[in-house]
């Protein structure tokens, strides 16, 4: 079983008790769930989405086709986040989402159970990307950003200057020691 998967195998692993016992999911219309999108009355959130970093997102690329298969149609996400859920089963309780600002759409992928394993991946929503989640995103300080290419830029014109000069003495080093070769190999 790879890295990605078994993560989010143990995040599922606090549904097991309760399906071993036989017990179903909350019932629709029993969740008390603040913030519950209009659009997704199937879920509640628990907690705060952890975002997932690119490394591994490329990860859970390698497990997931549903997944590859909308980053090879439009490419990377901008964000990607895991999400546990209040979800009814057969579903897995955490969701991945994707976000593309560029098309301002949020894809949305869960799990499900068949057989006891979490085999079926499916895009469960496409929308726009929430105003909450947008607001809640730092935004782009254009002024900070060119600032600090600037300074990049003059780190790395000062480490070529300094590897120019450090070439130009090696060069001459090598001139020198030219120049003195013939003479050495005369006899005295």
């Amino acid at each position: 079983m790879k890295t990605a998967v078994r993560a989010v195998v143990w995040m599922v692993v606090g549904l097991m008790p309760a399906m071993a016992l036989g017990q179903t999911g909350p019932q629709p219309g029993t969740w008390e769930c603040e913030g519950q999108s209009d659009q997704r009355p199937y879920v509640c959130d628990i907690g705060a989405a952890k975002p997932l970093s690119m490394v591994s997102f490329v990860q859970l690329l390698q497990d997931d086709a549903t997944i590859r298969g909308t980053v090879a149609r439009i490419g990377m996400p901008d964000a990607a986040e895991l999400q546990r859920v209040l979800v009814n089963d057969p579903w897995v309780s955490y969701e991945v989402r994707t976000y593309y600002r560029d098309y301002d759409r949020m894809y949305v992928y869960g799990r499900a159970f068949i057989l006891g394993n979490p085999q079926v991946s499916m895009l469960r929503h496409e929308g726009p990307i929430p105003a909450t989640w947008l607001a809640s995103r730092a935004p782009i300080d254009a002024d900070a950003e060119a600032l600090r290419a600037e300074e990049a830029a003059a780190r790395a014109e000062a480490v070529a200057d300094r590897a120019e000069r450090l070439a130009d003495r090696a060069e001459a080093i090598a001139d020198a020691m030219a120049a003195d070769f013939p003479r050495r190999l005369q006899k005295n």
